[in-house]
């Protein structure tokens, strides 16, 4: 008979929200608790501001031991972003005005889960108007490069890293060598070899000479969807801060129950 052992279970607990009850819980038995400024806690139906402190902080978490060391990277990511802001709002409100339908947002890596949250945010904001699909681009390659059709907007989250990127690129070839969709869009810190013309619009985010790990990269990467479904939403004449008319979708999520554990073994 195997002995068991048990072992304490650690709670590191990441909130904008002062007043939630994760924040005020009187239990605090091994629970580190982070609160974020007050400016972190989104008061529209789709977390934009939140989404993005919160993945740096954990981001940050992991990094603890080295935490001088990413001053310089935190700084950066807050110039390239608002570079991004100013130099591209008009140009993302011009992607927004095209007609597509279907919206399709790729990334390797790490960037897989940015377009997660990208594809997302788009479909939250345009209150299920626009069908959003996410992938890697490994994992596009074959079935499901099948949804892509004339109303479908391309957006490539691309890695820095040189490896990463002949995958991408091959992809890239491939879905121009076919069925191109409607919009093809290019958002990259690295800035890609790939001819222009590939692409309908192209992101670039740098603006200094700094090299990123690809998780600081979904930190600048999300700012592009979050801006897209923001303008797609007013495009279709939604209101960002609470787009669901049906109401199908609130800021608050209801009807999630925490039952109480009862190990049968």
């Amino acid at each position: 008979m195997v002995n068991e052992i048990s072992h304490p279970v650690y709670h590191i607990i990441i909130t904008c929200n002062a007043d939630g009850q994760l924040y005020n819980a009187n239990s605090t038995k091994n629970i580190l608790r982070i609160l974020l400024p007050p400016e972190t806690n989104d008061k529209s139906l789709a977390m934009t501001s939140s989404f993005s402190s919160m993945m740096l902080a954990c981001l940050l978490i992991s990094k603890i031991d080295t935490i001088e060391a990413a001053y310089a990277p935190v700084h950066y990511l807050a110039e390239a972003v608002t570079k991004m802001i100013n130099n591209y709002a008009a140009t993302i409100r011009e992607i927004a005005k095209a007609p597509f339908q279907r919206a399709i947002f790729l990334g390797s890596g790490p960037l897989r889960g940015t377009a997660r949250e990208a594809h997302l945010k788009l479909q939250e904001l345009t209150d299920g108007k626009v069908i959003c699909k996410c992938d890697s681009f490994l994992g596009f390659r074959h079935g499901p490069k099948a949804v892509i059709d004339n109303s479908t907007l391309l957006v490539y989250l691309f890695s820095d890293d040189p490896y990463v990127r002949q995958y991408e690129y091959d992809l890239v070839n491939q879905i121009n060598a076919g069925r191109k969709g409607l919009c093809q869009v290019a958002v990259f810190h690295k800035e890609i070899t790939l001819p222009v013309d590939l692409f309908n619009f192209r992101i670039a985010l740098k603006c200094g000479e700094m090299d990123l790990p690809d998780d600081y990269l979904c930190v600048m990467h999300v700012v592009f969807p979050q801006l897209l479904g923001m303008f797609k939403s007013l495009h279709f004449g939604l209101s960002p801060d609470s787009p669901s008319k049906s109401g199908t979708i609130s800021r608050v999520v209801t009807g999630v129950n925490i039952y109480p554990y009862k190990n049968t073994k």
